[in-house]
Order: structure tokens, then sequence, then C-alpha cells
């Protein structure tokens, strides 16, 4: 777990000219998400697909009405922030990152 981006790195080296794609959800990416900074750094041809399931296993799975009151707020230990803004990341370094949800259907 967490060596994707790693081995995108060694990937984008071997093959310069090839446009290196991983997909990933936010646990894999935050086991070595500093290596965006490394894609930017180095001008590496790396394109990060991520989707935010709300963390470890799917993050925090009970249901509002199982929460206990006093700590309403309080995620479960296996949960990221649910609205993180991953795609700010590779933008603090310089890159490109982009924020795409799933359309309303109407």
């Amino acid at each position: 777990m967490g060596v994707g981006l790693g081995y995108c790195i060694s990937a984008v080296v071997a093959s310069p000219n090839w446009l290196v794609i991983t997909v990933k959800c936010d646990t894999r990416f935050a086991f070595s998400a500093m290596e965006v900074e490394n894609f930017v750094r180095y001008e590496l041809h790396v394109v990060v697909i991520l989707f935010n399931n709300g963390g470890v296993y799917g993050g925090d799975r009970r249901s509002p009405e199982n929460i206990s009151r006093p700590y309403k707020d309080d995620l479960a230990p296996t949960s990221f922030v649910p609205g993180a803004a991953y795609h700010a990341l590779i933008e603090a370094f310089g890159g490109k990152g982009y924020l795409v949800g799933t359309p309303t259907i109407k």
C-alpha cells in the first residue's frame, strides 16, 4: 500500500515520452502524497486520479443516529476529512490540480 506514486516516478523516468496515469483512493494516496512535490520539481508527466471515499475502509460508516451527542462531530479514526481538497496539495508546489465531482442529475 502506498507505493504507487513511487512506481509512477520510476515509470516516467524509464519512459519519459509516456504519460503515466495512476488511479488511487484517498487512503493509498495518503501513504505517499508528498511524492507530488517530486512530480512538480522534476517536471514529471504524471496524472493522479484520486477518489475521495472518506478514508480507510470507506471512512466512518456509522449512521448519524448511532453517534453519541457529545461526539457528533467527531469522525471515526479511520476517517479523513470528507471535503479534503487533495487537488490543492499539488497546487501548493506549483503543479495543476483539478477538483471534479458527481454531476447533479435533474
